[in-house]
């Protein structure tokens, strides 16, 4: 992260009442086969979106006290997360899940495993975990599966860590970044008894998404990268195909994205088209320059990387990110590490490499 004390400008934010936004995720909810709900949430002004009525807003406000923001939005209010019969956690690239606390015991196992676990599997690690909880150590419950990458156990009663267990092997993990910069006992067991305290928090930017399961439904929520106080919510039966519901939501998270950076681009917005980088170590400047960049600065992005929303000639050459090498036609998603961003075919930026 940028260590640079220089205020950011604030970040671009979708207006929930525009017509161009209401339509995109009126889209995915249609296009989507077993989506139920589809919401999207300003976590800062409670303001809210819901498809395809405002009759489920409670559900979609829970995310105003999870992830920090408005206080609207409570918890126990809602009795799907009271019913709750699983619950897990994305951070950075890991999912965390907690399991119940036995009757008779205070301790409390978070395990944490790569990200977009679908609903069985999710199940299998849980049911795994709970076979061990109390008698066996925690690497003698859950060291034979593979999926399981880290775990904890915490006395809830001290809020303290009774055992850790770590996958030999995993320790330099990249997935762990995130994870790794937060105190297990003071950042996750407070996230896990949130949901049953209700209390609302203002300090857990490193929360991507969540999952409750519950009477029959999977409820799923995910912050938008770059718009990071804005929750995309979406309702569904279980037995709905989880992967069509998790594409469905990355579906509008990036059609959300692409047309926030497009009114950016048609604002006006000024980027440096020029120079375009001429040879291998201008280019490496250019990426380094990305990298340092705050990782929720946008407008820097689009500015140092010299996005235009239309193609553009150099040295004779017509220039679309279509034709880019990084460019991802069926996703429009440009794949190059430093400018993980949604993308138009007839975009371009100078980082354009054939």
């Amino acid at each position: 992260m940028n260590n640079n004390t220089e205020r950011l400008p604030e970040s671009p934010k979708p207006d929930l009442n525009s017509q161009a936004y209401r339509k995109l995720l009126q889209t995915v909810h249609k296009e989507t086969h077993g989506l139920h709900l589809l919401s999207l949430v300003d976590i800062v002004t409670g303001q809210i979106y819901v498809l395809p009525d405002e009759a489920a807003i409670e559900q979609a406000t829970f995310a105003c006290s999870l992830f920090g923001g408005a206080s609207t939005g409570t918890l126990n209010s809602i009795d799907a997360v009271e019913n709750r019969e699983l619950v897990s956690f994305q951070i950075g690239a890991c999912q965390i899940m907690s399991l119940p606390v036995e009757q008779g015991s205070s301790s409390l196992t978070v395990i944490a495993f790569s990200d977009h676990q679908e609903v069985n599997k999710l199940r299998q690690i849980m049911a795994e975990a709970q076979r061990g909880q109390v008698s066996d150590s925690l690497a003698g419950s859950l060291g034979n599966n593979r999926q399981v990458l880290r775990a904890w156990k915490f006395n809830v009663d001290s809020a303290s860590l009774i055992e850790r267990y770590e996958r030999a092997g995993t320790e330099k993990n990249r997935i762990f970044a995130e994870l790794d910069a937060l105190d297990p006992a003071h950042d996750l067991l407070p996230l896990i008894k949130s949901l049953d305290s209700g209390a609302s928090s203002n300090d857990r930017p490193w929360l991507k998404g969540a999952l409750v399961v519950s009477s029959g439904k999977v409820l799923r929520w995910l912050r938008i990268p770059f718009i990071p106080d804005h929750i995309l919510f979406a309702d569904a039966p279980e037995r709905a195909d989880d992967q069509l519901i998790i594409a469905g939501l990355i579906r509008a998270q990036n059609d959300l994205q692409r047309q926030l950076i497009a009114e950016l681009l048609e604002s006006g917005l000024e980027t440096r088209v020029e120079p375009f980088p001429e040879s291998s170590l201008e280019f490496a400047e250019i990426v380094r320059n990305l990298r340092n960049l705050d990782k929720s600065d946008l407008r820097g992005r689009l500015v140092e990387g010299g996005f235009a929303n239309h193609p553009q000639t150099v040295n004779d050459t017509h220039m679309r990110c279509q034709e880019c090498i990084y460019f991802l036609p069926n996703r429009r998603w440009c794949d190059l590490p430093e400018l993980p961003v949604p993308v138009e075919p007839d975009w371009f930026c100078r980082l354009w490499k054939i």
